[in-house]
């Protein structure tokens, strides 16, 4: 029955607080059908001085199969709108890798533009939903954490060895 509660006890154990704080903006970007670019600004928190996770949804009319359209943040590519839908609505999520967010990070942080360039492809734009992750320059509210499946496996393999080997 101890190893049952040691192993409970690890297994809740396996959540860290991270320093950090999240925020999700929804920008009603409505753009006219086009083939010039688009652009529109998200606002982020004042006390934002670095971005760990950022997740963009567009929703995009008549992105063709065939088009490639660039997505960037503060000037910064970061995919590109799914292709594949002529004449209909559909979402895009992106999600930037580290390099590209230490990038974006590294930019002025009073807000993130996006931009959305067709390329004379002719599109629409209607919303955009943005969250990041972030942290703050006041130190900021610890903010849950899972730590990966393996890591909590591995505690859980680590500490039931160490308990058993202390029962014996």
């Amino acid at each position: 029955m101890n190893k049952t509660i040691l192993l409970i006890l690890c297994l809740f154990g396996s959540i860290v607080c991270v320093n950090g704080e999240s925020y999700s903006d929804t920008v009603n970007v409505n753009s006219a059908y086009t083939n010039s670019p688009i652009s529109w600004v998200h606002t982020i928190p004042s006390n934002c001085t670095n971005i760990t996770s950022l997740t963009i949804k567009i929703r995009a009319y008549d992105v063709d199969n065939s088009d490639y359209i660039p997505v960037s943040i503060n000037g910064i590519q970061i995919g590109y709108l799914n292709g594949g839908h002529n004449n209909q609505w559909d979402t895009t999520t992106l999600t930037p890798d580290s390099d590209t967010l230490k990038q974006i990070s590294d930019t002025n942080l009073s807000s993130l533009t996006v931009e959305v360039n067709p390329g004379g492809e002719y599109m629409e734009i209607d919303t955009s939903e943005l969250t990041i992750e972030y942290e703050s320059d006041d130190g900021g509210t610890p903010v849950k954490t899972p730590i990966p499946l393996f890591a909590i496996i591995l505690t859980i393999v680590v500490m039931s060895s160490i308990i058993y080997n202390k029962i014996k």
